[in-house]
C-alpha cells in the first residue's frame, strides 16, 4: 500500500509495519544477552570459587573481567589496558597470560588458553564443571604432624635468609700444664750457737738427692669436645596471632587462611580471619610446615600477601610461590605473626 506525497511529487512507502519488527529484533537481542549473562555468571561464579576467589564478582560486569586477571595472578587493574586504543594489544597479552595461568592449575594447556580467548563462556564452563584444580605446590615434604622434636638449645639460634640455623663453632678444651720438678736448695755454713767460739763450725755434709729430670712443658693442644647429652625432645604448639592479640592454634601442617576459606583437601585446617580492613580474599593464602619452617603461599588473592623479615623488609609474594615466614606476614592489610611455645 502506498500514499501520495503531500506535495504530489511522488509516492512514499508505508512504514507503519516497521515498529513491530524493530521491537521483535530488540526483544530477541535482549533474550540472547540475558541467556549469555546468566550462562557466564553461573560459570564464572563457580570458577572463581574453585580458584580461591569470590563468586559474587562473577555477576558484576567489568568487575568479573578484572577478577579473571586476578585469578590468573595478574593485577586486576590490567583490564584498563584493554580499554585503551593501541595499549589494548598489551592488555590482550596480559589476559592471555592470566587465562593460561588459570589453565595450568587445572592441568590444561595452550588449547584451553585459545578457547578462553575465542569462546570465553565455553572455556569458563569447561573449567567450572570439570575436574578439581590441583593445589599450589609448596615444595618439600609435608610432615605428618607438628610435634616434631625441637632442640631448645638451638630453637632461638640465629638463622640465615633461608630459615636454617647458623652453625656455632665448637669450643676447644685446653689441658692445664703439668708442674715441673723443683731442685732443693743446698745448705752451706751455719752461724755459731751462743756461747761457742767465734770460729764458725763447718756444717756436716748433707747428701743432696739427685734432682729429678725436668720434663718439658706440655703444649696445649685442641681436644675434641665430647658431645653434650641431648636435651629431652620438646613439641611446639604453633599459633597465628592478629595485631589485637586474637590467636588461632595451628593444628595441621597445612592451613588455609582467608575471609571464608575453602580447603583444597580434607586434611587442611581452615581458619576464617576477621577482616576489618576489607582486604582479605575469601581463600587468601596457605601456610605449610615443611623442612622445619613455615612457608606462605599466596592463592592469587586480590590484594596480595607479604612476608616481613626481622629487619622490617617486606617481600611481595607472587601467586603460587612459597616463601619462608620468619615471624610476621600480611594478608592484604591484615597483620599477622607466627608464635609458638615449647611443651615437654
Amino acid at each position: 500500500m502506498s500514499v501520495l506525497a503531500v506535495d504530489g511529487s511522488g509516492v512514499v512507502p508505508d512504514v507503519s509495519a516497521l515498529g513491530p519488527a524493530l521491537f521483535a529484533m530488540v526483544a530477541a537481542a535482549f533474550v540472547v544477552w540475558l541467556a549469555l549473562y546468566l550462562w557466564t555468571g553461573f560459570a564464572l561464579s563457580r570458577l572463581f570459587a574453585r580458584t580461591g576467589g569470590e563468586p559474587w564478582k562473577a555477576w558484576v560486569p567489568v568487575l568479573n573481567e578484572a577478577e579473571v586477571f586476578a585469578r590468573g595472578g595478574k593485577p586486576a587493574y590490567s583490564l584498563v589496558y584493554c580499554l585503551i586504543p593501541v595499549v589494548a594489544i598489551y592488555g590482550l597479552v596480559v589476559r592471555i597470560a592470566a587465562v593460561h595461568r588459570i589453565n595450568e592449575r587445572f592441568g590444561r594447556g595452550a588449547g584451553s588458553t585459545a578457547l578462553g580467548i575465542v569462546l570465553p563462556p565455553v572455556w569458563m564452563s569447561v573449567l567450572a564443571w570439570g575436574p578439581e584444580p590441583a593445589p599450589e605446590p609448596v615444595g618439600g615434604r609435608v610432615p605428618e604432624a607438628l610435634d616434631e622434636a625441637i632442640d631448645p638449645a638451638t630453637a632461638f639460634a640465629p638463622r640465615d635468609a633461608s630459615g636454617y640455623a647458623i652453625p656455632v663453632a665448637t669450643p676447644i678444651e685446653v689441658q692445664p700444664l703439668e708442674p715441673q720438678g723443683v731442685v732443693p736448695a743446698v745448705p752451706g755454713s751455719v752461724l755459731p750457737a751462743p756461747g761457742m767460739g767465734s770460729e764458725p763450725v763447718a756444717a756436716a755434709p748433707v747428701a743432696v738427692p739427685a734432682a729429678a729430670p725436668v720434663r718439658p712443658a706440655a703444649v696445649a693442644r685442641p681436644v675434641a669436645a665430647s658431645p653434650a647429652p641431648a636435651p629431652p625432645a620438646a613439641r611446639a604448639n604453633w599459633r597465628v596471632e592478629l595485631a589485637d592479640g586474637t590467636a588461632f592454634d595451628l593444628a595441621a601442617p597445612r592451613i588455609v587462611l582467608g575471609r571464608n576459606p575453602e580447603p583444597a583437601t580434607p586434611d587442611e585446617q581452615r581458619i576464617a580471619l576477621p577482616d576489618h580492613t576489607r582486604t582479605l580474599s575469601k581463600t587468601h593464602a596457605r601456610l605449610a610446615y615443611t623442612d622445619g619452617a613455615w612457608r606462605l603461599v599466596d592463592l592469587a588473592s586480590t590484594n596480595g600477601s607479604r612476608v616481613v623479615d626481622a629487619s622490617g623488609s617486606v617481600l611481595e609474594l607472587q601467586p603460587g610461590e612459597p616463601a619462608v615466614v620468619g615471624e610476621r606476614f600480611r594478608l592484604g592489610e591484615v597483620e599477622l605473626r607466627l608464635a609458638y611455645e615449647l611443651v615437654p
